[in-house]
């Protein structure tokens, strides 16, 4: 009741002994558990600081066995890749220098794409694709179409070459050749 008192005037009453101890005994609880909390992390880093999602460039990748040696930010760890993902992707991300979408979990790294910061052909409308090579080549089984406006080429693979406009030309600047069992004009 004395000590209620005094600290209903605004008297300041020191701790007893026994609720020092008291104090000391959490105390030497938490700092034991924030050391043996630092000790279990990787390279002294706390897992603040590495989020749950971020990206990394891929150092290594092995197709056959899908592992993969990642850079994120100046650690290198080892990944898995997200059954979802072609490792295509990986492959070419790796190539290209681009960067991979990853994630951490308490099972570890794991790869959820590549990181795309331009048009892909084939995958996305882009503006203009240029294909600088000295040859290339496109293969395919069935049907090869190249479609512009009203304009048409069509190869098809039973031999067949079908040129569809409402104007053709063709020139040449030596022989002109056309060659065919029957040529049919109109």
């Amino acid at each position: 009741m004395g000590r209620a008192r005094g600290a209903a005037e605004g008297v300041h009453l020191a701790p007893s002994d026994q609720e020092l101890s008291e104090r000391e005994a959490e105390v030497g609880e938490l700092v034991h558990t924030l050391s043996v909390t630092a000790a279990q992390e990787p390279s002294g880093a706390s897992s603040e600081e590495v989020p749950q999602m971020c990206t990394a460039r891929v150092v290594a990748f092995d197709s056959e066995t899908g592992e993969i040696q990642l850079r994120v930010g100046r650690r290198e760890v080892v990944a898995s890749l997200d059954e979802s993902v072609s490792p295509r992707v990986i492959a070419t991300a790796q190539q290209r220098g681009e960067r991979v979408v990853v994630e951490r979990d308490a099972d570890g790294w794991l790869v959820l794409g590549a990181l795309r910061t331009s048009a892909t052909p084939g995958v996305d409308a882009g503006e203009e694709f240029v294909i600088q090579a000295e040859r290339v080549r496109i293969e395919a089984a069935h049907e090869f179409t190249v479609v512009s406006g009203m304009a048409s080429l069509a190869l098809r693979a039973r031999g067949h070459v079908e040129t569809l406009a409402r104007d053709i030309t063709t020139r040449a600047a030596s022989v002109h050749k056309i060659v065919g069992r029957i040529v049919r004009l109109n």
